[in-house]
Formats: structure tokens, sequence, C-alpha cells
């Protein structure tokens, strides 16, 4: 399966790095699975990079896992809630919008005290 970043350079996850710098910066997986490969490396590097987990959302959308995209939404939240004592609306708003475009309709979660979400119900 190809997504819509198949245009960008290759390189294969089982390769030790990437060709060069630049093509690491630009370097968009082909696969879903490459997809999660990547974002969980980079991830172990920078653990709060919310553009990591969007790959992954995106990834788990694209390899038909609409639970794995609510899971990485939930990891997130407990990542981000834990050591930064963050919230939902303290989220980049790209977050948001595509947790909300990915997740489809869904009952509105219970309220938290203390806490609004800035995601909107269906």
């Amino acid at each position: 399966m190809t997504g819509p970043w198949s245009t960008a350079p290759r390189w294969k996850p089982s390769s030790p790095k990437p060709p060069n710098a630049s093509a690491c910066s630009t370097w968009t997986p082909a696969t879903p699975e490459q997809a999660n490969w990547a974002a969980r490396h980079g991830l172990a590097a920078s653990p709060y990079d919310e553009r990591l987990y969007r790959v992954l959302m995106r990834a788990a959308h694209a390899a038909g896992n609409p639970a794995g995209v609510e899971t990485l939404w939930q990891e997130l939240l407990a990542v981000l809630g834990a050591d930064l004592d963050l919230v939902d609306e303290d989220l980049h708003p790209d977050t948001v919008a595509l947790y909300t475009s990915l997740r489809g309709p869904r009952r509105p979660r219970p309220a938290q005290p203390g806490r609004h979400s800035a995601i909107p119900q269906n």
C-alpha cells in the first residue's frame, strides 16, 4: 500500500541510516508499517513531538486500524499529561484536527473534572 507520501525519497527501515542528512529531513515512508517504524524511532528521541504522533495516527488509519488511532490519541494525552501537565486544549490544532477527522462519529466522552476538552463532540 502506498500513501500520499509516496513521492519522497525511499529509505528502507532495515537500512542502518538514511542515504544522507537532507534525505532524512524529507524522507517519508511508502507504507503504514514504515511510517510506524520511523515515528516510533523518532519518539524514542523526542517523546513529546506531536508531529510524530500525527504520523502514527495517519499510519494507523491508512492500515485500517481505527482502534489504533484512538490508542495513539490516549497515549499522546497520557505522555503529555503525565510529563508536561498538559491537557487537551494545549495540543497543537493540527493534532486535534487530525484526530477529529480520523476518529469518525462517536458518542461524547464523559466529562472529567477540571478538564475541558478541545475535541468537538459529534
